[in-house]
């Protein structure tokens, strides 16, 4: 282990990696292109800035997913208290594919009640980590939208 480089700790869990792709967590690299290139088709990049700040809002929506993922998987292989049986039918049903900002907002608070459930300090670091990413994701298509209005502008 002692040849152990210092980015491997992330890796190993895969929660804050600075990498794109994590294949050990299944991540492939036509999954990131497909999912960069989604975002892509959505903003519709018209020149180099926008395009890098374009990747810069995926690969952020790529880590909050893989965030949000980490979560799942933590607690399907945590000894959970109580009635685990309720406990992951309601995380099944948080996780149906809903995709409103509310809905997201409220499965995100439910993986982070059921974390802090089963260890408190990992739960606090993944709901920072996870906010953090929210927070930067936000700021980006801000950033997207000044910088497209400020093109226009000088067009």
């Amino acid at each position: 282990m002692a040849n152990k480089k210092p980015h491997d700790n992330a890796i190993t869990h895969g929660l804050t990696s600075e990498r794109v792709v994590l294949p050990q967590l299944g991540e492939t690299v036509d999954h990131w292109e497909a999912f960069r290139d989604g975002w892509r088709d959505v903003l519709k990049p018209r020149n180099v800035p926008e395009g890098e700040l374009c990747d810069r809002i995926a690969g952020l929506a790529w880590r909050l997913r893989r965030a949000e993922a980490w979560q799942r998987l933590y607690l399907t292989r945590a000894e959970l208290p109580g009635d685990n049986d309720a406990l992951m039918e309601l995380l099944r049903e948080a996780h149906n594919g809903v995709q409103l900002p509310q809905a997201v907002r409220d499965q995100r608070n439910m993986l982070g009640r059921a974390m802090t459930a089963i260890d408190g300090d990992r739960a606090e670091k993944a709901q920072r980590y996870e906010t953090t990413l929210e927070r930067q994701l936000q700021r980006s298509l801000a950033l997207y939208d000044q910088l497209r209005g400020m093109i226009d502008r000088a067009a």
